[in-house]
Order: structure tokens, then C-alpha cells, then sequence
């Protein structure tokens, strides 16, 4: 079975794209029983994609926030990123200054401008900030609507995965009849049922088969 989540072919609304993947996140939250509230927190999401908690639950909702142009995205980004960096502390403030200046081969004073959101990378300072702040060159240059598209793929992967598949894979098991009252099972039925197996399994002494 395919899981996760694919970038969207090139082209396409990226609001559709994302329309369609919070789709299948609502089938897949109810089967388990779940509220999207339960799983997709805005302040983590705004977190992980450097969008504010306000524009993430503008896209949460179907609402489309302002989209600004690239450059601005990109500096914006880019000053998200260095407050999350730093804390509000002084003492941090001066050594990413410090870092990111070496890092990119600019002066102290052009990279306290860049951190700041006066400045704009070019593609190898964009490579740079990347590799310095642990995320991909898209974080910065994302549309609101595939930057949280991209953090929402993994949340797809995980629901789509079957404990059930994974369990009869791990062990060997050919066929385990997952039905209750003539209807198929739900996520959160099927995943008591893996629990409950594999308990007995291991109390029988089984294992997975190599």
C-alpha cells in the first residue's frame, strides 16, 4: 500500500492539492475516531513551516491567507527562523550573527540584516541557511499551501499504515479475519487487534519468521 504524501505535479493549485490531502487526513482521523484537533496542533504546525498560527488555521479551514511575493516569503522565513534560533536571548542574538557571517562569507553587518528580514539570500546563502538551520531549501521558498502540505505528508503516512499488514508481515501470518458484527474494523479496533496478538504471540513464545 502507498502511503504518505507526494509533492504535487508541477502546475497544479496548490491549494487543491492540500484540499485534497486534508480530505483523506478527515477519512482516515474518523476511522480512528479522532478530531483533527487531536492530532494537528497550529502553534507546532506554525512551528515546523515558519507560517503563523493564524495562516495555519486559515488553511486548516479552506481559507486562502495573503500570499506574499517570494522574495518577501524568503526573508520572512529566513527572520522566523533566527527569533526561533535565539529565544529572545541577547547573547544568542550575536553568535548566530557571528555564525551565519562565516557560514555565508558576508560581514557581521549584511548577515544581521539577512537575519533580520532586510536582506535576501541568493541560492547559495539559501543552501547555506539551510544547511545551518536543519531544514530544506523549501522551507523557504514553499507557497503556505505546500509548506503545510509537507509537514501534513508524514501525519498521512503514519494513519495510513495498516498495524494489522505490518503484524501478519512481521510474523508470518497468512490471513486474520478483521471484521466485527459483518463490518470491517476501524483503525483503532484493528490496532487492539495487533496488540492483542502480538501479547499472545510472545507469550507463546513466537517470534517473526526470517
Amino acid at each position: 500500500m502507498t502511503t504518505g504524501w507526494s509533492a504535487p505535479v508541477t502546475g497544479t493549485d496548490p491549494h487543491d492539492s492540500l484540499r485534497v490531502l486534508l480530505g483523506r487526513l478527515d477519512e482516515l482521523l474518523e476511522d480512528r475516531g479522532l478530531a483533527r484537533e487531536d492530532v494537528l496542533k497550529p502553534d507546532e504546525l506554525s512551528a515546523a513551516t515558519g507560517l503563523t498560527a493564524r495562516e495555519v488555521r486559515a488553511l486548516l479551514g479552506g481559507r486562502r491567507p495573503r500570499e506574499p511575493e517570494t522574495e518577501e516569503s524568503i526573508r520572512n522565513r529566513v527572520a522566523f527562523l533566527y527569533a526561533r534560533r535565539h529565544g529572545g536571548e541577547d547573547g544568542k542574538k550575536a553568535s548566530i550573527t557571528g555564525e551565519v557571517a562565516a557560514r555565508l562569507g558576508v560581514s557581521r553587518v549584511w548577515a544581521r540584516q539577512l537575519l533580520h528580514g532586510e536582506k535576501c539570500p541568493n541560492v547559495r546563502h539559501l543552501k547555506a541557511l539551510s544547511t545551518y538551520f536543519g531544514v530544506p531549501v523549501a522551507f523557504f521558498t514553499d507557497s503556505a499551501a505546500d509548506a503545510l502540505a509537507r509537514e501534513l505528508g508524514p501525519v498521512l503516512g503514519e494513519l495510513e499504515s495498516d498495524p494489522l499488514a505490518e503484524l501478519m508481515e512481521e510474523f508470518g501470518i497468512r490471513e486474520v479475519h478483521a471484521r466485527a458484527g459483518g463490518s470491517l474494523l476501524t483503525r483503532r479496533q484493528r490496532e487492539r487487534l495487533a496488540a492483542i496478538i502480538r501479547f499472545h504471540l510472545a507469550l507463546d513464545g513466537e517470534g517473526p519468521r526470517p
